[in-house]
């Protein structure tokens, strides 16, 4: 009441308590009424009942600690057994050395990339659970810096497979940097990854559509068949391309980071003909902020 008087206006958000007991929660604008003098007369409060909200953030909330608590137990409790599983294996290998009795080398090799390979998709799911339950504030991202925060990471291996990258002058967009960081990482190595016996050339671009930046990262790769392009989208889904390492899970990662962004993301690709993925974020702040208020 005290601010209301001092400004002429105060806003209460509380539970309140109904006629019949229930509790409900109400947003409160309180206004002075005055005298003709200026004296104060008293109060004008209006409220708004926004309970069905109130309850639908609060379960929000729980959620999000209860995947949280996931995210702890896939970090710990099971990386921990898949550890030990890796270094006895590799021990017990070690041991047998030469004298390795029949088939049991091959066992061995079969338990040891089964449990690398598990712990790998346990790396993913962990990735994932972090996009999922992020709570960093939004800013100012200039993309041409984040492409180049990333090319500096794979710096080793673009060198090694020859790779040429050529990045066209990029926006600054209202996002997570390092969320946004990582589509780029994901995309420029799965370019790379599937390129084959070619040299990769990967190349970044931009265009603006109505309120969106339209991001592209193409490459020269064999190209994706058509009933691979919505399916590699999925968790766990992967390219045809078995002999490829991977988890399946980066462009999942990639397509959850964009859609609470507020955008989209999808490919156009011909097989034999290189693949382009393209991904949208708004163009402006104002924008961003009504989209992702309803992710």
């Amino acid at each position: 009441m005290k601010s209301a008087a001092e400004t002429g206006r105060g806003i209460d958000e509380r539970w309140h308590i109904r006629k019949d007991g229930s509790l409900f929660w109400a947003s409160g604008v309180v206004e002075p009424l005055r005298k003709e003098d200026g004296s104060l007369k008293g109060f004008v409060k209006i409220l708004r009942d926004f309970t069905d909200k109130k309850l639908a953030v609060d379960a929000l909330a729980r959620s999000q600690k209860d995947l949280e608590d996931f995210s702890h137990i896939i970090a710990h409790d099971l990386q921990s057994p898949l550890h030990k599983i890796v270094s006895f294996g590799e021990l017990l290998e070690k041991s047998l050395g030469k004298h390795s009795i029949p088939d049991v080398g091959r066992y061995l090799g079969h338990i040891q990339s089964s449990a690398v390979k598990m712990r790998q998709l346990i790396s993913g799911l962990l990735e994932y659970s972090k996009v999922t339950t992020a709570n960093k504030d939004f800013e100012l991202v200039n993309l041409n810096r984040g492409v180049k925060d990333v090319l500096l990471e794979l710096e080793v291996r673009l060198s090694q497979a020859h790779a040429e990258v050529s990045v066209d002058r990029l926006p600054t967009v209202y996002a997570r940097p390092l969320q946004i960081q990582q589509i780029f990482l994901n995309l420029i190595d799965n370019a790379m990854k599937y390129a084959g016996r070619d040299k990769p050339a990967v190349r970044v671009t931009s265009r603006e559509e109505a309120s969106d930046w339209v991001i592209g990262v193409s490459d020269n790769g064999p190209g994706i068949p058509e009933g691979d392009k919505k399916r590699i989208f999925d968790l766990f889904q992967r390219g045809e391309d078995a002999e490829v390492a991977g988890t399946g899970i980066g462009l999942t990662i990639c397509k959850k980071i964009v859609e609470r962004h507020g955008g989209r993301i999808w490919v156009e690709s011909e097989t034999g003909k290189g693949s382009a993925f393209y991904f949208t974020l708004p163009s402006n702040r104002r924008t961003a902020e009504r989209r992702i208020e309803h992710t």
